[in-house]
Order: structure tokens, then sequence, then C-alpha cells
């Protein structure tokens, strides 16, 4: 609901920073992408919204940090496919009943 929006988000980051620490790239705790091919296919899904939290990558390392993409396009690969990344669409909505 778009009132939980804000507490998500803030509970979101700091789940992350318990997690993996201040810098997630350099956490050994924080596995890379298996492929070059499947790191290109999650960064460009990365830019099928707007990173309101992450979004930062590393080509040489296929690292992608943990990402919530707000506002997608609903028809895009994004919503429609698999993600199988750190990359969490999120949707705000007000009435459950138009979800």
């Amino acid at each position: 609901h778009r009132k939980q929006y804000s507490a998500f988000i803030e509970r979101y980051r700091a789940h992350i920073k318990d997690m993996y620490g201040d810098d997630v790239e350099k956490s050994e705790d924080f596995a890379r992408i298996v492929s070059d091919r499947h790191y290109n296919r999650l960064t460009k899904l990365l830019e099928m919204g707007t990173a309101e939290v992450g979004g930062q990558t590393n080509p040489e390392t296929r690292f992608i940090s943990p990402t919530i993409i707000t506002n997608p396009d609903l028809s895009s690969e994004l919503m429609t496919d698999e993600i199988f990344g750190p990359i969490l669409p999120v949707l705000q909505y007000e009435d459950l009943n138009t979800v």
C-alpha cells in the first residue's frame, strides 16, 4: 500500500546493510551473476523503471546490487519474465481491489 511504501524502502535498506555491510559490492556473502549473458539481460531490466534503491553494477565482476525498481512498465520484460537476479519491482497502490 502507498502508505507503507516509505517504511518498506527503509526496512529493505536496513536489511541489506545488516546482511552485507555498508558496501554490498565488497561483501563476500553477496553472490555475483553467473554469466555475462545473464548479467547483460539483468542490466537491461534495470532500465525498465526507476532504481529507488541500489542499481549499481560492475561488468568486470558481474555485480548487480540489490535493487528496487519503481514505476515499471507493466508490459515490460521486468514484469512479464522471471528475473533470476537481485532486482525487485515494486508497485504502489491505493485500493487492493484495483491491484
